[in-house]
């Protein structure tokens, strides 16, 4: 299947359902529809489900299914998209297969928006329907993954890393998010040094790119920031926008860096006393954490760990705070 084809597929998906033709009331039970082996069956069967047309479905008969692929919630935009539905009805059709455990259940492919607008508004959701196996979920959610607009740059890149988490290939990959192989290595490098708390933290940050998500990295790197430490930079924007929080991070962030090094805060070779090089020590992080990092493995290490609240005491009784 061409690239083309591919980038087709949704296209025909979506006229499929935005039809003038009013929807023909179907059954919602479980169809009978033909098991096919490749990907490419969603194009080729694009004009059955133009003769089925849309069904509709009661939202709490509609699962999740395939991989998470949003980072936040913007209660703002799920407000406006529930409003838009309950004016104008949905206009769009969400995409399901049959659940494949429960019987009389669905999977959403995508659309899970307007499932919840759906839901909160208490009526049916309308759907097309496609008997897909797990991989050709995942490629189809991949597909209309890389033709939205609104999925930002570290979003795209967590459903990559959603992939490789759940088996897929890197060529099965490029092939869901039609991008290359080296687009694809550029995501994953970015976003495996980002550590998942941080990342759902900061948000989706939309509009903000590559470079600036790797020069957070590089900071994160540098500190080896907790969870509770972005929090404690992060208070006094925390209700803001994922792009503000980004912004405020990553400024935090390099003002530490600036500070470290106007002070000279680099690591100190620690030696024994014939002068060979055992350790180097640095302090980094907001509450200046001290690391210590073993030159060998020779089991010293472990020593100085266990005796450490014996240092501690006789540095409490050097200060006279005994």
């Amino acid at each position: 299947m061409s690239k083309k084809d591919r980038r087709a597929m949704l296209t025909g998906l979506m006229e499929a359902g935005s039809s003038s033709e009013s929807p023909p009331t179907l059954s919602t039970n479980r169809p009978v529809l033909p098991r096919r082996g490749a990907i490419g069956a969603i194009s080729s069967a694009v004009s059955g489900i133009r003769a089925a047309g849309v069904i509709e479905i009661e939202p709490n008969r509609i699962r999740n299914g395939g991989l998470p692929d949003r980072i936040e919630l913007d209660i703002n935009d799920d407000a406006e998209l529930r409003r838009s539905i309950e004016n104008h009805g949905q206009q769009v059709p969400i995409l399901v297969r049959p659940h494949p455990q429960e019987e009389g259940l669905w999977q959403v492919i995508f659309g899970r928006r307007r499932v919840q607008a759906a839901q909160e508004l208490g009526i049916a959701v309308k759907a097309l329907v496609r008997d897909l196996d797990d991989a050709e979920l995942v490629m189809a959610q991949g597909q209309e993954n890389s033709a939205r607009r609104d999925l930002s740059f570290i979003e795209k890149a967590n459903f990559a890393q959603q992939m490789i988490k759940a088996g897929y290939d890197r060529g099965t990959i490029c092939d869901a998010l039609t991008i290359d192989k080296t687009v694809v290595s550029r995501m994953l490098s970015t976003i495996e040094r980002i550590p998942e708390e941080i990342l759902r933290k900061i948000g989706a940050a939309h509009g903000v790119g590559r470079p600036r998500w790797i020069e957070l990295a590089d900071c994160l790197d540098d500190y080896k920031l907790s969870v509770a430490d972005v929090v404690e930079l992060l208070s006094s924007v925390r209700d803001a926008d994922s792009n503000t929080r980004f912004r405020v991070l990553l400024r935090e962030l390099k003002r530490l860096r600036f500070s470290s090094n106007a002070n000279g805060d680099s690591p100190v070779r620690i030696k024994s006393n014939q002068g060979e090089p055992i350790a180097e020590a640095s302090h980094r992080g907001i509450k200046k954490r001290l690391s210590i990092a073993m030159l060998s493995d020779d089991g010293f290490g472990e020593w100085l760990i266990a005796r450490l609240p014996d240092f501690h005491a006789q540095w409490t009784r050097s200060r006279g705070d005994s």
